[in-house]
């Protein structure tokens, strides 16, 4: 009923109620003047008939003015939706973007203070900008290099750990080898006990989050959870760096050695920004 009763608002023009009504008051007045005598009766009939008629184009305007106002109101409420959606999405980009700079700032507050640990040395913060793998950084490239003070034979570190060591070095950019990779082989050994063993890259253990141990003596009291870190006899690395934890220990069929898997400390699918030592084993001294 309701939707008929809004066709029919929209189907009659005020022009024609206007009309219509201007041609029955004519018609009345000229009766009148003319007949007199008959003025009565036809003010009565036309009392029956104007002012019922004259009541339901009323009530047809008043609905017709309370539908346009609900579609003014309607749309009035569309409008306020759509502003509100604009600034809910402005909100989300500024809480995104504060979310970056702070994980930004919250790494660089943890290089920093990894940056303490070894002052005595030195580093220098560089940035990754690129990578041989889509997913594990196995091989990647820095941006910083000899005109920042890099060489070869530096260790790179970040998240307290060890990341790898410097590979390829040019003027504004070097190449990192990481441990993760599987031409590495890192002389490692436990903090507790000081205890030999030899950590050694694996990409496809890595889809574990693990590379391999080996080597370790059946008495070195190498478990799980052991921290694992760099050893003073290593050729390539600063004793005493952060590699991981041992997982999975087990004695070898020799019944003479130690073998099981390393948890990397560093987070290898999201490395972003790296500290590099400005000191390699080789001469014990900082690179001029």
């Amino acid at each position: 009923m309701g939707e008929k009763l809004r066709a029919l608002v929209l189907m009659i023009k005020p022009k024609t109620v206007l009309f219509v009504m201007t041609f029955v008051c004519i018609g009345v007045i000229g009766v009148t003047y003319f007949h007199s005598d008959t003025a009565v009766p036809l003010r009565t009939a036309v009392g029956y008939i104007v002012v019922p008629l004259q009541s339901g184009v009323n009530n047809i305007g008043g609905l017709g003015q309370a539908f346009l106002q609900k579609q003014m109101d309607l749309q009035d409420a569309r409008d306020t939706i759509a502003e509100q959606e604009q600034e809910i999405e402005a909100l989300k980009s500024q809480i995104e973007q504060y979310q970056e700079e702070n994980a930004e700032v919250k790494q660089l507050r943890k290089l920093f203070e990894l940056s303490q640990t070894y002052q005595e040395y030195g580093t220098v913060g560089a940035t990754v900008v690129a990578s041989d793998t889509s997913k594990w950084f196995s091989r990647f490239t820095i941006d910083k290099g000899s005109d920042d003070g890099l060489a070869e034979g530096m260790n790179v570190i970040a998240d307290g750990g060890l990341v790898g060591i410097l590979t390829q070095v040019s003027g504004n950019f070097s190449v990192v080898t990481s441990i993760i990779d599987n031409s590495s082989n890192i002389s490692a050994m436990s903090r507790e006990r000081n205890a030999l063993c030899v950590v050694s890259g694996d990409l496809e253990l890595m889809q574990e989050g693990r590379i391999r141990m080996s080597y370790a003596d059946v008495d070195s009291g190498i478990k799980e959870d052991s921290i694992i870190v760099t050893s003073n006899i290593s050729d390539l690395y600063l004793p005493g760096i952060l590699i991981g934890y041992a997982k999975d220990v087990t004695v070898d069929a020799n019944q003479l050695t130690l073998s099981g898997y390393i948890e990397p400390k560093v987070d290898f699918s999201s490395l972003k920004d790296v500290l590099v030592i400005l000191t390699t084993k080789q001469n014990g001294e900082v690179s001029k």
